[in-house]
């Protein structure tokens, strides 16, 4: 076990997680149930190791986008190939997810996520359709693809999408 002046010498030399210096973009979720059209902002994190698309399960109690269970459930792993607990059971109806002007259908898989400012996840399969030109520096996510700009952006300008970095 690390003094604590080594632990905090170790972590000046490794850097902060690499969680903390992830992309984190804000979504707008909108989705239709008992007839009624609503829409909820969720935080989400670019995770390239994700699996699925993914809510956590108490962002879904307070925000109650329209959800079904599965009729098979299919566990979902992390990075570290664990199972996430409560995973697999339930997902949403097909919602909206819309980052700025760019708007398309998805449907996230629910799994238990500990408490914290992160709402989901967006998985690398959704960075390779959608393929994003990422800018760190400015904080940014521009659409330059042709496809989406075709079928996803609801105006003809290719608009810039600043993301919420934590720290």
């Amino acid at each position: 076990m690390f003094s604590d002046e080594r632990l905090a010498k170790w972590l000046r030399l490794a850097g902060p997680p690499l969680h903390t210096r992830s992309i984190h973009v804000n979504v707008s979720l909108q989705g239709s149930q008992n007839g009624k059209r609503g829409s909820q902002e969720a935080l989400v994190l670019l995770d390239s190791h994700a699996m699925s698309a993914i809510l956590r399960s108490a962002w879904v109690r307070n925000a109650q986008p329209p959800c079904i269970r599965q009729r098979t459930p299919t566990p979902i792993s992390d990075a570290s190939g664990n199972h996430i607990s409560a995973s697999g059971l339930h997902n949403t109806k097909t919602v909206d997810m819309a980052i700025g002007d760019h708007t398309n259908k998805m449907r996230f898989d629910l799994a238990y996520m500990p408490p914290g400012d992160l709402d989901g996840y967006l998985p690398m399969a959704w960075l390779k359709d959608h393929n994003p030109d990422i800018d760190c520096k400015r904080r940014s996510l521009k659409w330059r693809s042709d496809y989406c700009k075709t079928h996803f952006l609801r105006s003809k300008s290719c608009i810039e999408f600043i993301t919420c970095e934590k720290r």
